[in-house]
């Protein structure tokens, strides 16, 4: 399996506009976890790893409100990593 498959921005966008047809509770997954994450974690720093970084959903969900927390996003697709960085800047800015 040596098919590269690369995703422009649209791609990306309508990529997570399936997800969260296919999982109604996806954004709320993202609270719940972060919920766990702090139980064990407390104040701590950490640093996470998310494989599969895709659109950058964990970090933007998760950056803005953990500033001792630091993520390693790592995705096949360098066109999804590109609208993961995007977004995180986008997001920790408006934060």
């Amino acid at each position: 399996m040596n098919e590269e498959i690369t995703f422009n921005a649209k791609m990306v966008l309508a990529y997570d506009a399936n997800t969260r047809i296919s999982i109604p509770t996806y954004d709320l997954l993202f609270t719940m976890i972060q919920s766990y994450f702090r139980a064990q974690l407390g104040k701590k720093a950490a640093s996470l790893l998310v494989i599969g970084a895709g659109g950058g959903n964990e970090l933007s969900a998760w950056g803005p409100s953990n500033p001792k927390w630091t993520f390693t996003g790592v995705d096949p697709s360098a066109e999804m990593l590109a609208m993961a960085q995007t977004r995180s800047t986008m997001r920790r800015a408006v934060s």
